[in-house]
């Protein structure tokens, strides 16, 4: 071997020795990145495990209520259960813990026994009902139905009882309009329910004959009834041509009648509307008379009332209802369940129904019917009688909005209504 290749084979040597000790010493760095990086360490096993036991123990719990709720038969309990821990479940049950499969199937279960139950109920219903009720029958089967719509009986049953109603309606409407019984056969129309499995077309023919002759002579009863009152009955002449134009829309004179004696109306109660500064109205559709404050017509300005009273009366005469509006201007709705009324130093909470709460057009407001005696309305005269008053809009759990620091005529307006609605109970 020559002195050259003796260089070479030792400069090979030294090359190898140097690449392994570098492989060494990196495979060392990442030995220690492993041992001692938080990022790169994975979580020990127990902690899927510990996961896992804490749902198994929620679902055994879940479990062992529900298994007790349907051992005691609290069927409703065991619904109400039911209805918050399904929605919860892995959804797939057959590879799902076996756990979730029991609860299933008790869920399962428990709507079974409760549709069951409710079933039971209806059923005996019926069986108490007459065997002429055949109306009614129909309304329980329609119950059962809305309960298991896939309740094939029971479908049979709805069927068969419209088809015994349609030919048994048919008969008795044939035999009234023989008869010109018009207003028997009438109500009978009126009284018909919906058919939904069977045609009704057969009967369409009969009530509209039934409903032509029976406006014909409802006609001539109430023309019979009003011609003979004076022009001084004005209330007795306003229900009946009222009804007369509901009757026949298209005969102008009814209307022409209506228009007349609602003036009258208005001037014989001319007096009591000028002390009270208020305005009437007439609602043909309902026979209602009502009274709004002047006020009332510029509530939506910044000089308006936020708060006034107004009355509904029926044109029969009876006893007149008294009404509280009260408006805050407001961007966003507000959840109130309580109208606060502020006067003579003190506040007192008003209970507010949902019905009686709105927000439109910029305005959250309230229309509430008042009782006709009692504490709330004793509430309503002292305020009305204050000096000064204010009111506002409260929520549970939430702040009061700011409420409307109410005028001398803004009071006054509610003391006038009141006057009103008194000369209107006399």
């Amino acid at each position: 071997m020559t002195i050259n290749d003796e260089r070479s084979q030792r400069r090979v040597l030294r090359i190898f020795a140097g690449v392994l000790a570098v492989l060494c010493v990196f495979g060392g760095i990442i030995y220690l990145g492993k041992r001692t990086s938080p990022i790169l360490e994975p979580a020990p096993s127990s902690s899927k495990e510990d996961l896992s036991g804490e749902k198994k123990s929620l679902l055994d719990e879940q479990y062992q209520e529900l298994f007790k709720a349907l051992s005691e038969d609290d069927i409703g309990r065991a619904c109400t259960l039911c209805d918050t821990i399904v929605p919860d479940l892995s959804g797939d049950l057959s590879s799902g813990d076996s756990l979730e499969r029991e609860i299933f199937l008790l869920c399962e279960s428990a709507r079974e026994r409760d549709l069951a139950t409710k079933k039971a109920l209806i059923e005996k219903r019926i069986a108490s009902l007459s065997e002429g009720a055949l109306v009614k029958r129909l309304e329980e089967y329609r119950r059962i139905l809305s309960l298991d719509k896939n309740d094939r009986n029971c479908l049979e049953k709805v069927r068969a009882l419209e088809e015994q109603i349609l030919q048994t309606s048919q008969e008795k409407l044939e035999k009234a309009l023989e008869e010109k019984d018009f207003s028997k056969a009438h109500s009978l129309c009126g009284e018909l329910p919906q058919f939904f499995l069977v045609s009704p077309d057969v009967l369409d023919p009969l009530c509209d004959q039934a409903s032509k002759e029976w406006k014909k002579r409802r006609i001539q009863t109430i023309l019979a009834q009003v011609k003979p009152l004076p022009a001084s009955d004005y209330l007795g002449n306003l229900r009946g041509y009222r009804e007369l134009a509901v009757l026949d829309p298209t005969k102008e004179l009814y209307w022409e009648k209506i228009e007349r004696y609602r003036a009258s109306a208005e001037k014989a109660r001319s007096r009591s509307l000028r002390r009270a500064e208020a305005r009437m109205t007439y609602d043909v559709n309902t026979g209602t008379f009502w009274y709004f404050p002047s006020i009332a017509e510029k509530r939506h300005s910044q000089e308006g009332a936020h708060i006034y009273f107004y009355i509904g009366q029926k044109d029969d005469g009876t006893t007149p209802r008294l009404r509280l509006v009260c408006l805050l201007n407001r961007k966003e709705p507000f959840s109130a369940d309580q109208l606060i009324l502020s006067f003579e130093g003190g506040k007192y909470a008003f209970p507010l129904e949902k019905k009686w709460v709105h927000f439109t057009e910029g305005f959250m407001w309230c229309d509430i019917l008042i009782p006709e005696s009692g504490k709330i309305l004793d509430l309503l005269e002292r305020f009305s009688q204050a000096s000064k008053g204010s009111f506002a809009f409260a929520g549970s759990g939430k702040e009061p909005l700011l409420g409307w620091t109410l005028s001398g005529k803004e009071l006054q307006g509610l003391r006038r209504m009141l006057g009103l609605y008194e000369d209107l109970q006399k």
